[in-house]
């Protein structure tokens, strides 16, 4: 049986003359006081991107609040349609596609509202608008939900969905209807 010479005095593997561990008297301290300073001047830097980091995400929460006051107070009609399907409506859509509430049109299809003559074109703009165009549809027909006709403009833009490709649709009231 060979005898360890590397090994301490419990049999364990030290390369430290019988140390387990390097103590502070193996280091100098010129080591030593370097060796805690960029550990000081490690935290600093990540306590400063932390604090970019914190400031950033309280940034981005706001931003997210004013843009969702603003697409919910908009006087135009705004919807996320993705899928094939209204992902989201805020009160103006609403109103003008004559329904009592967002959850009666989340899940829908627009083209079941849209007057025949006008479906060719309206999937033409949406093909396009998922693409990446910014595209206007003028005097287009509706027919509400609640049973009423309106003639609309609608303007077509991609937006970033989590499902997907989605298209932001803005209704406003038509010009010559």
């Amino acid at each position: 049986m060979e005898v360890c010479t590397s090994c301490n005095d419990r049999g364990i593997y030290s390369p430290y003359d019988g140390e387990s561990f390097l103590s502070p008297r193996d280091i100098s301290i010129e080591y030593a006081l370097l060796n805690r300073a960029f550990f000081a001047l490690i935290l600093i830097i990540a306590s400063v991107f932390i604090e970019d980091y914190i400031a950033n995400v309280e940034d981005l929460a706001l931003s997210e609040e004013r843009y969702r006051h603003q697409i919910e107070w908009s006087p135009e009609g705004i919807l996320v349609y993705t899928e094939g399907e209204i992902a989201y409506v805020n009160a103006a859509g609403v109103r003008f596609l004559g329904a009592d509430n967002r959850e009666s049109l989340t899940g829908r299809n627009i083209t079941d509202m849209i007057d025949p003559e006008s479906k060719t074109i309206f999937r033409e703009r949406e093909n396009q608008a998922i693409i990446g165009a910014r595209i206007n549809m003028d005097n287009v027909g509706l027919t509400r939900q609640d049973g009423s006709h309106i003639t609309v403009d609608m303007s077509f833009a991609p937006v970033f969905s989590d499902k997907g490709s989605a298209i932001q649709i803005v209704i406003k009231n038509s010009g010559s209807g």
